[in-house]
């Protein structure tokens, strides 16, 4: 009888690979084994295998066919289980002689930051959809919101909105594309995946994005930008095979859009970018669907988008 294998991947620290271990044999494990369809699941860690201080570490899981392995792995149970692993390995990405500059801020500037370093969406196996939230710096975030906020409130209004995001985004795997040290290692904090797209602008960094999320296996990939404070299910946007889009409440820019990863779509963000990313979809030949709602089509970009948001 044939088996079909899944397999999926991370890397972590060395020192905690023990606490990995036990948390597949006591949180993992039974999960695959309580699936009649699973033939077996096993914990991998290749030691020998180090790049920057990390080791690569494996969940292989074998299945009686590839229906089956397919249905299971979407499944709830299995990849609430995978993310609880993945997140415990988020926050080994950093080796601990470089979780920080020696003073306790957060990871080396830029310039000393090298890829093995952050967490590579490659290097890991996902399920068929992945959300990913573009982030900018965080000091630089927000910057029509003066009349409103000073730069430490916008700074700080840009972060709350960012995590809240990525918790509409569970449980689902998220990613944040992002070319900014503090961005990352909040990124990281919040157990989510770094893809570090330094000085490709916003277009060009999130097609990167969708393009790892999809070599790493995800089928379909919800784009949500960060600045969404009533968001929430994001997964529900991914039910539709073709091309989804989350206006703003203008009709004008595009606050969230779920693409096939294999489509080839190209981004276009900006003044008037539901019109252009409608038309992609058109150009591609792939099916259309509008949502529109308050959760997803509120964004804030004005002091009056403040406004709205506190009477939600």
């Amino acid at each position: 009888m044939p088996e079909y294998l899944r397999m999926f991947q991370s890397a972590l620290d060395p020192a905690d690979v023990e606490e990995v271990r036990r948390l597949f044999l006591d949180d993992v494990r039974p999960v695959f084994r309580a699936m009649e369809v699973c033939l077996g699941v096993e914990l991998v860690v290749r030691v020998e295998h180090n790049v920057g201080g990390l080791v690569e570490g494996a969940v292989v899981s074998r299945w009686s066919s590839l229906a089956a392995m397919d249905e299971a792995v979407a499944s709830r149970a299995v990849q609430e289980a995978i993310v609880r692993v993945r997140q415990r390995c988020a926050r080994s990405r950093w080796p601990r002689s470089t979780r920080s500059r020696g003073d306790g801020r957060g990871p080396p500037p830029r310039s000393r930051m090298t890829r093995s370093q952050m967490t590579a969406a490659e290097d890991l196996t996902l399920g068929p959809v992945a959300v990913l939230v573009p982030v900018k710096a965080f000091a630089e975030a927000k910057l029509r919101l003066a009349p409103a906020l000073p730069p430490l409130g916008r700074a700080a209004l840009a972060r709350e909105m960012a995590s809240h995001v990525l918790s509409a985004a569970r449980p689902l795997p998220a990613a944040v594309v992002c070319d900014d040290p503090e961005v990352a290692a909040w990124a990281r904090a919040e157990r989510a995946l770094v893809i570090w797209e330094p000085e490709r602008g916003l277009n060009r960094a999130v097609e990167a994005g969708v393009e790892r999320l999809g070599r790493a296996g995800a089928r379909r990939v919800i784009v949500a930008h960060g600045d969404l404070p009533l968001a929430s299910g994001l997964g529900a946007i991914a039910r539709f095979r073709g091309v989804t889009i989350v206006p703003d409440r203008a009709g004008n820019g595009t606050n969230v859009i779920c693409v096939p990863t294999g489509a080839g779509f190209t981004f276009s963000y900006g003044p008037g970018s539901f019109t252009r990313h409608t038309a992609e979809a058109f150009r591609l030949g792939l099916a259309l669907r509008v949502v529109r709602g308050r959760a997803l089509g509120h964004d804030v970009d004005t002091p009056a988008d403040l406004a709205v948001g506190a009477r939600a």
